[in-house]
């Protein structure tokens, strides 16, 4: 991937952390990152949530990954759970 292409993905990965971050608490941030919500096969549950992503947007400390199965939407599940090892790692 070019660094052009990074830089293009990054800005869109810190448009959708200050769109759909609320829940999980990561707005107003540098945290670039996307949510997702993965359908279960019929009569299994919710959906599995989860989130992708990485502080500082320009240049990575730490890069979280997430997964909650049966969490339902990924910003109201696996989110959270991002934000609290941001903030543990931002207080280190």
């Amino acid at each position: 991937m070019s660094a052009a292409t990074a830089a293009t993905l990054t800005d869109f990965m810190r448009a959708a952390v200050q769109e759909f971050g609320q829940a999980a608490g990561m707005l107003n941030q540098d945290i670039a990152g996307k949510t997702g919500t993965a359908e279960t096969p019929a009569g299994n549950g919710q959906p599995d949530s989860w989130f992708v992503g990485f502080t500082p947007s320009g240049n990575a400390g730490i890069v979280v990954a997430a997964v909650v199965e049966n969490g339902g939407p990924g910003s109201q599940a696996a989110g959270p759970i991002a934000e609290a090892v941001f903030k543990a790692y931002a207080a280190k």
